[in-house]
């Protein structure tokens, strides 16, 4: 199996997504997201853009060029991480935040928790 059809899987069950789902929401045949998760046929740059797009994931992450650490690699044990991302697993709010925070970089995320502070008055 080829790392793109590893990552595909793997991006797609950190989502709870099934074949069906994933491949509807993408605009794409379950058969053929079936075929890219198995290796038997890979897709064409548009189709790779669009899934990259879905997933919110840069090309060389989708094509196992670069692997970001995962969420449970982050927490280091931290019982309130840990705490949030069961709670993520659950919840499509915080899994839509997780999502648009992938590629986002430290700068970004200090940012958007001094937005954060201020709205909250800290």
């Amino acid at each position: 199996m080829s790392a793109f059809s590893e990552t595909l899987i793997r991006l797609r069950k950190q989502d709870g997504l099934t074949q069906m789902e994933a491949a509807e929401r993408m605009g794409i045949s379950r058969s053929s997201l079936a075929m890219y998760e198995t290796g038997k046929r890979e897709p064409d740059f548009e189709t790779l853009e669009l899934i990259a797009d879905f997933y919110n994931v840069n090309m060389d992450t989708l094509i196992g060029r670069s692997d970001p650490p995962q969420p449970e690699e982050l927490v280091n044990g931290d019982p309130e991480l840990t705490e949030l991302l069961t709670r993520a697993r659950d919840d499509p709010s915080i899994r839509m935040l997780f999502s648009l925070t992938k590629n986002a970089t430290a700068e970004d995320i200090e940012k958007t928790i001094k937005i954060i502070q201020m709205f909250k008055g800290e």
